[in-house]
């Protein structure tokens, strides 16, 4: 196997980067250990979404229809936030490696205040959105149970802020197990109260879509306090809890993390608000196609946050590589990353077209919504290479920190080629919903190529930079 000579300092506690001969496989190894909690962590939030989704669409059509549309409206503000707190990570890794903790508690500091203020300004935006929810296209019948919904889950969006920064310094920092445990705790809880709450169980009422929004508002509480309990209590992070609370914050740094967070954000934000706008449109065609576009965008999630769970751990390799300026580690880190990448989106597809079916079985007892959602598979499944490819090395360029042409990318791939696209086929021609998710894979096809090229790109430079 080929071996790569690593330079590191006794401060990193990354075990792979300790080796002086470090091999492919070591390399794999590393990925898989820290993505594995990482994705297990997000896979609890795909578990609840499956719950979500089946309780509610057990319970009626109406309301699955109506926590579409509201998913696909909050879900832009949920993504806009981690993506922000994204921009964190990389910071995080890098300073961690070079065993820099004053830098390291500044940085977190200034992140945390940044991510709460951008929470509070969408929710503010959230808030004027509430009352022009009647203006956004959707079945009349709908709108009673959209907005208590909405307005329930409106008080969330906080919450993820604070979650998602605890999630970002615990994973760049090697503890993302702990995080994973937190997340999977709070979401058992989400899922536990989602049945006793929606459907009226052991004595308590049942309130049907307000039970599911309550019940996730009140896990995500839960998943906060621990958060903060373990950063201020734990031996490994109480020294940083308490270094982030004194330090002092200055307009170098907080411009650095601003610089890193604002292009992830708005290339996230961008990406999810474009198929959240084609879950909106799927909303003018009819209830039917809105229900089916949901359980299959929850289906859908089980690849792509698989693959994103060992994407963002190649991210932090990558910082942590570029943290001890070892080049043929960063090369050889995306190399693997993008294999194991290729892999995991084979296994995932194998999986939705042998059992696709039976999984939206699981969701809904409607014969038509089980019929239109079945017949979105094979489109579903198309762009998933595509979009496991640039997840993939958006995740690279993250690392790296070289953020601003995500957003050009984002802004090329999804609103100047694929939104129109989608519009073009789903309703100029009249191929409906099955045009709109065929032309997901032009999207996603454009954006991988341009992070790939972009990241080859910073990779020669930093090359240069470390040839000095």
């Amino acid at each position: 196997m080929q071996k790569h000579k690593i330079k590191t300092n006794e401060t990193f506690s990354n075990t792979y980067l300790r080796n002086m001969n470090c091999t492919t496989a070591d390399i794999y190894r590393s990925i898989i250990r820290l993505g594995s909690p990482i994705t297990i962590g997000q896979l609890g939030i795909i578990v609840l979404s499956f719950a979500d989704t089946m309780m509610v669409g057990r319970y009626s059509t109406d309301a699955l229809a109506a926590a579409s549309f509201v998913n696909n409206v909050l879900v832009i503000p949920a993504m806009l936030l981690i993506g922000f707190s994204n921009g964190l990570t990389p910071i995080v890794a890098a300073l961690f490696a070079r065993g820099d903790t004053k830098s390291l508690c500044t940085n977190i500091r200034v992140g945390f205040l940044q991510n709460l203020l951008l929470g509070i300004i969408l929710t503010t935006l959230l808030i004027v959105l509430y009352f022009n929810l009647d203006k956004m296209g959707q079945p009349e019948n709908l709108l009673p149970l959209i907005r208590d919904y909405y307005l329930i889950t409106l008080g969330g969006v906080l919450l993820i802020a604070v979650t998602n920064v605890g999630r970002q310094i615990f994973e760049a920092t090697g503890s993302a197990t702990l995080s994973m445990w937190i997340l999977l705790g709070g979401n058992t809880l989400n899922i536990i109260f989602n049945y006793l709450l929606i459907f009226g169980k052991f004595g308590f009422p049942e309130l049907g879509l307000n039970g599911a929004g309550i019940s996730t508002i009140g896990s995500r509480i839960v998943i906060v306090i621990a958060f903060i309990c373990i950063m201020a209590l734990s031996h490994r992070y109480r020294h940083i809890f308490k270094g982030a609370i004194n330090a002092r914050s200055d307009r170098s740094t907080a411009r650095k993390v601003l610089q890193t967070s604002w292009p992830v954000s708005l290339q996230i934000g961008i990406e999810t608000g474009f198929f959240a706008m084609c879950g909106i449109m799927m909303g003018w065609i009819g209830e039917i196609q809105l229900a089916a576009n949901q359980i299959l965008i929850t289906i859908g999630q089980l690849g792509f946050t698989i693959y994103m769970g060992y994407c963002a751990a190649v991210s932090i390799c990558i910082s942590r590589a570029i943290g001890v300026r070892d080049i043929e580690l960063l090369r050889a880190t995306s190399r693997c990353g993008y294999r194991l990448t290729l892999f995991i989106t084979t296994i995932s597809s194998a999986i939705i077209l042998l059992f696709g079916e039976q999984l939206i079985r699981i969701f809904t007892t409607d014969v038509e919504v089980i019929l239109k959602a079945v017949s979105l598979i094979p489109p579903l499944v198309l762009y998933q290479y595509a979009d496991g490819t640039q997840i993939m090395y958006c995740n690279a360029l993250r690392g790296t920190t070289y953020v601003k042409p995500l957003l050009i990318i984002a802004v090329v791939a999804y609103c100047i080629v694929n939104l129109p696209i989608a519009y073009a086929l789903g309703f100029v021609a009249g191929f409906g919903e099955y045009g709109m998710y065929y032309s997901y894979s032009v999207g996603l096809g454009v954006a991988a190529t341009l992070y790939y090229r972009y990241f080859c790109k910073k990779v020669k430079t930093l090359e240069q930079e470390f040839a000095v």
